[in-house]
Order: structure tokens, then C-alpha cells, then sequence
């Protein structure tokens, strides 16, 4: 081989080399661009998820309080006794 076609065969290696990083580097940038919306869609669905839990866990509170209320009426009242039917 001559000097020149050594030279050719060199300058198209290094290209190729250079062309085919760049398509690798795109396509982790694609990749990466998908996952992160992938991981946002799923942020906004757990946050979603995380507003509904504790909207029913305010619902049991609210439904355990009132009837945590009726038992301490209860028991504030515990001496009184009703007596219904008799005479």
C-alpha cells in the first residue's frame, strides 16, 4: 500500500469512528429524554395516588373521631340510667 491510500484508509476509519459515536451519543440522548418522561408521568401518577390515600385516610379520621365523640359522651354519662317500659 502507498502512503496515500494508508492516509485515505485512515481519515474514513477515524470518520466512521466519529460518525458512529455520534449516532450512539444520540440515541442515549433519545433514551434518556424518553426515561425521564417516563419518571415524570410516574411522579404525577403517585402524587395522584398519594392525594386520594389521603383524602380517604381524612375520611376514616373524620368517621373514627364522630364516633370516638359518641363514646366519650358515653362515658361522661355513664351514672345516668334510662329506664324504658317500666312503670
Amino acid at each position: 500500500m502507498t502512503q496515500a491510500k494508508k492516509t485515505k484508509l485512515i481519515l474514513i476509519s477515524a470518520i466512521c469512528i466519529i460518525v458512529l459515536l455520534l449516532i450512539i451519543s444520540v440515541a442515549q440522548i433519545v433514551s434518556i429524554n424518553n426515561k425521564q418522561r417516563q419518571l415524570e408521568n410516574q411522579q404525577i401518577e403517585i402524587d395522584r395516588l398519594n392525594d386520594e390515600l389521603n383524602y380517604y385516610e381524612n375520611q376514616n379520621k373524620a368517621n373514627s373521631s364522630s364516633e370516638e365523640d359518641k363514646d366519650a359522651y358515653d362515658d361522661k354519662n355513664g351514672d345516668i340510667e334510662i329506664i324504658v317500659g317500666e312503670e
